[in-house]
């Protein structure tokens, strides 16, 4: 193959709104999987020598997890920009393995890209080590998990505790997190309740001269009513920041001795 162009380089610039990988970050990717395509099926070479003794054929090129741009495969918009150009979210593959897993996002799932990442940089690993090559071939069939970003170790999707380092998987919010959730909606709500109740009958008469009562005339009932709508607020803001968690990878927490 000759003359093909460098396409690992259509990652290294922003455009059109995409969050691109800098070129280090591609270098990096490259050099992680040890110069091969992490799809296990697949693990050819991804440079080699040119016809023209002065240049090398390259094939490789540094992958995006979760597209880069709205609307491209497994696009997530709970990410940041930071994140999606980051080299958590890249995977090295040939040219034919990205455009394979691009064509079929929901075959090539997040949770399997990230696998096959682990697994080829493991494999790496192994052989700069001198161990023999281990790599799993590819089962569609396989569980689906997570990568633990402490020990390495595969986690299910099911699994609550990593095996290999006992940090705690959290796939929604934690406890912090929904107390937080619900003081800021009783607050709304208090503050919307205070605003039908307490403030509206007092612009209605002033901006048109009519004689509402205070809080509509319902007295303590309104008080109720309020109360009422600041729990449903701080449940809403709850079960949103529990959606908001859930849309996006799992944490991983470790115990921290005291």
């Amino acid at each position: 193959m000759t003359g093909m162009p460098l396409l690992r380089d259509r990652h290294l610039t922003s455009s059109n709104g995409r969050d691109e990988f800098k070129r280090e970050v591609i270098r990096t990717l490259q050099e992680r999987a040890g110069n091969r395509c992490s799809a296990p099926d697949c693990r050819k070479l991804t440079t080699g020598p040119n016809f023209n003794p002065e240049k090398a054929t390259r094939i490789g090129v540094g992958a995006h997890i979760t597209a880069a741009a709205y609307g491209g495969p497994r696009f997530d918009e709970s990410m940041t920009p930071g994140e999606r150009s980051s080299i958590r979210n890249g995977i090295w593959l040939c040219q034919n393995c990205a455009r394979m897993i691009d064509v079929d996002p929901k075959r090539y799932s997040v949770h399997r890209l990230l696998s096959w990442k682990h697994d080829a940089e493991q494999e790496a690993n192994d052989e700069v080590e001198g161990r023999p090559r281990q790599l799993p071939a590819d089962d569609e069939e396989q569980e689906d998990g997570w990568i633990c970003p402490f020990c390495k170790s595969f986690v299910g999707l099911e699994n609550h505790v990593c095996l290999g380092c006992r940090a705690e998987v959290i796939r929604g919010s934690t406890a912090k997190e929904r107390d937080n959730a619900m003081k800021v909606g009783l607050l709304v709500g208090a503050l919307t309740a205070f605003g039908v109740f307490g403030l509206m009958p007092q612009w209605l008469n002033s901006t048109f001269g009519w004689q509402v009562p205070a809080t509509f005339g319902l007295g303590l009932v309104a008080l109720g009513i309020g109360g009422g709508l600041a729990l449903l607020s701080g449940l809403g803001c709850i079960l949103f920041d529990e959606r908001l968690h859930r849309r996006r990878p799992p944490r991983f927490f470790r115990p921290t001795l005291t």
